[in-house]
């Protein structure tokens, strides 16, 4: 049995894609939970990624890599960025910002 929908697009997926498969499905329960919580769904969707180098990376991410701490801090501050989500090599975003310092 599948979990009832929460509204969060994983981020993982494409989001206008994920909301056209909303629309197609014709529930309007499920569009006003994705809309209810679009903000979050922006900040964790690959909508809310930088392209870097040819490569989609999290802005979380990038900021820390890029030592941008102020835009660290307000991304941290949304309470809606995954802090704790690793990169290929294995490291969190705030494990980059500590990097050897």
């Amino acid at each position: 049995m599948q979990a009832p929908y929460n509204g969060i697009c994983s981020p993982s997926s494409s989001f206008t894609e994920h909301f056209s498969s909303l629309i197609r499905e014709d529930k309007c329960d499920n569009i006003q939970l994705f809309l209810a919580n679009l903000e979050r769904n922006l900040l964790s969707n690959n909508l809310f990624r930088i392209k870097d180098s040819n490569q989609l990376v999290n802005a979380l991410t990038y900021a820390c890599e890029n030592r941008l701490y102020d835009s660290v801090l307000c991304l941290v501050n949304t309470g809606m960025v995954d802090v704790n989500k690793k990169s290929p090599s294995g490291y969190t975003p705030l494990m980059m910002c500590i990097g050897d310092d």
